[in-house]
């Protein structure tokens, strides 16, 4: 993928296309080369910091080899599409003359929008309990996960996020508008746009802790000034995404080892935590079989913004999360608590379509990006200029997955839709109208959260060799007949959830297997969405000592009956076959045994 690296160049030079830093091209292909490009290169050179998710993820050199070729196929697909006869269609339709709305219609809407994003914001702060954070909790993100909570059942509420965001872009630029036409000062339209930037960004980030939205309502404001007011510099743009970048490397050193680090190749492996596509892609490759033919996408742009509290059969799993387990069996149960893992736009092509999609999406992805960028340079409509600052400002999203960035847009198109259809408002009526409207946008933010109960798959993981939520009784016909026949061979104290895919599971069973032969501890290995007769193969050739029967956990009966999330889990049992403790990730054998001992003393550990 790094060879290709120039072709964007090249391509652009041979069109005569006119530089422009704002323009997507320049920066999609950035991300997608350091995704796609950088980043397989440098876990050639240093593998373990790019280890995304330890234990889930196996770089097999074949599939690892071939990931870099599709990889190099799919930004040929996105160039290609980029300056295709159909981006360019597409582009001259966007661009067209159309009718605008006037500034009262940006002033209204974008008052209503403000006005229901604070209902939305003040509903969520008052279900995350925020009067139990001191100032400094909520000034450093502390509230986050609290809100996090608050927000399940009830999407509609973030909703109201993105509506404060585009609410104060919209009225940012309204007021610079009206600056420059009263013969203000360029330096006024900047403070205007910078206190907005501020705002929002105290809000959204360290308040609420929604770093995208504040880098997206960056990028929006930036836009708005660049083609609307003055061309902002190239040299001003590069050194403002650099001081981006250099914010961006501090800020997740920090929150990954603590301390700021001068390594780049950290700094690069720090980053690849989010963008995780080629590994993604690498085991794609490698295990998927059965294709989803669309659906998932599909799904992504369907469910995903709809509350469950009124679509109650809303799954809890769908769409890119779908594309994710279809790659990792029972990730999703795993971490889903904890963090979310999309699998990249080519993974989630190829999962759709095969090799197809690895080149379909990028080719779709850049024909989307021009069309945005042509719409908003050209018409210079508030909605247009919204709608491009929100793709350019979301690489991330982009490239983590394709389906949610369509339906984000579709979302965002929806709150602008008075500014899209201008005869939509009344000339006439208009502070009627201004009322009518804000009680539509208050209304569904106004109602009644429903309570929803979690999947118990997704509870908090088990605190390692900590005591058991619950000591419930062994479920399924299978794992029942193993446990009672390993209990009367002799001490039945270990139920070992493990599957073939995991490394860290297999490594795990050199361990239990020293345990049991320094001791007469007998075991029952459960396979998780795996078969029976994968984890036993892979565990024989690997640990020959460990000497187990596994069974299947059809359905994650037993593992959800526990609240378990994270491989590999051991739960020890007592002298009653009751939950003595939980042990999660990796332990070693003396850990394991001492454990059983604490167990046997006070049936506790």
């Amino acid at each position: 993928g790094l060879w290709l690296a120039p072709l964007p160049l090249l391509v652009a030079r041979r069109a005569g296309r006119a530089f422009d830093p704002f323009d997507p091209l320049w920066l999609s292909s950035l991300v997608y080369l350091f995704a796609y490009g950088a980043v397989p290169a440098l876990q050639l050179w240093d593998t373990p910091p790019f280890d995304t998710v330890t234990g889930y993820l196996r770089l097999s050199p074949p599939h690892y080899a071939l990931a870099a070729v599709l990889s190099g196929l799919g930004f040929i697909a996105f160039v290609v599409g980029y300056f295709s006869p159909l981006a360019a269609r597409a582009a001259t339709a966007a661009s067209r003359p159309h009718r605008r709305g006037s500034g009262r219609h940006e002033l209204l809407w974008g008052g209503v929008l403000l006005l229901a994003g604070v209902l939305a914001i003040e509903a969520t702060l008052v279900l995350a309990g925020a009067w139990n954070y001191s100032p400094a909790e909520l000034l450093t993100g502390e509230l986050r996960d609290a809100m996090l909570r608050a927000l399940a059942g009830r999407g509609y509420l973030s909703v109201g996020f993105l509506a404060f965001t585009i609410g104060a872009v919209l009225l940012a630029m309204h007021a610079a508008r009206r600056i420059e036409e009263s013969g203000g000062s360029g330096r006024r339209v900047v403070a205007v746009y910078a206190l907005t930037a501020c705002v929002v960004g105290l809000l959204m980030g360290l308040l609420l802790g929604s770093r995208q939205l504040v880098v997206v309502t960056a990028v929006q404001l930036l836009v708005a000034y660049h083609v609307t007011h003055r061309r902002i510099p190239t040299r001003a743009v590069a050194g403002s995404f650099g001081v981006l970048a250099a914010l961006g490397v501090v800020f997740v050193s920090l929150r990954n080892s603590g301390r700021l680090t001068l390594n780049p190749v950290e700094w690069a492996a720090y980053a690849a935590k989010t963008f995780d596509g080629f590994n993604f892609l690498t085991n794609a490759l490698a295990r998927v079989t059965d294709l989803e033919w669309g659906r998932t996408l599909v799904e992504d742009v369907f469910w995903t913004y709809l509350p469950r509290s009124v679509f109650t059969g809303k799954p809890t799993a769908f769409g890119i999360v779908d594309a994710q387990d279809a790659i990792v069996p029972g990730l999703s149960d795993a971490v889903g608590a904890t963090a979310t893992f999309p699998p990249g736009i080519l993974a989630e092509g190829f999962v759709n379509f095969g090799i197809v999609g690895v080149v379909v999406l990028p080719f779709l992805a850049a024909v989307l990006l021009r069309t945005a960028f042509e719409w908003a340079a050209v018409g210079k409509g508030a909605a247009a200029l919204v709608i491009f600052g929100y793709l350019l400002g979301n690489q991330t999203g982009l490239f983590r997955g394709f389906g949610q960035v369509l339906a984000a847009i579709l979302v965002v198109a929806v709150l602008l839709a008075p500014l899209l259809l201008p005869r939509a408002i009344p000339r006439r009526g208009v502070a009627r109208a201004r009322w009518a409207f804000a009680a539509l946008a208050a209304l569904p933010l106004l109602a009644i959260p429903v309570a929803i109960d979690p999947d118990p798959a997704l509870t908090p993981p088990v605190a390692t060799a900590q005591p058991a939520p619950q000591s419930p009784s062994v479920r399924g016909r299978a794992i029942k007949r193993a446990v009672e026949q390993e209990a009367q061979k002799g001490r039945l104290r270990l139920l070992v959830f493990s599957a073939s895919w995991c490394d860290d599971c297999v490594a795990q069973e050199e361990q239990i297997a020293d345990a049991m032969g320094r001791s007469d501890l007998r075991a029952v290995r459960i396979a998780l969405q795996d078969s029976p007769r994968a984890i036993a193969r892979e565990a024989s050739a690997e640990h020959p000592r460990l000497i187990a029967p596994t069974v299947h956990d059809d359905g994650h009966i037993t593992f959800a009956k526990y609240g378990l999330t994270t491989l590999p889990t051991i739960i020890v049992m007592n002298g009653d076959r009751l939950t003595a403790c939980v042990i999660t990730g990796p332990v070693r054998s003396d850990g394991i045994l001492a454990a059983v001992a604490r167990a046997n003393g006070s049936g506790r550990c």
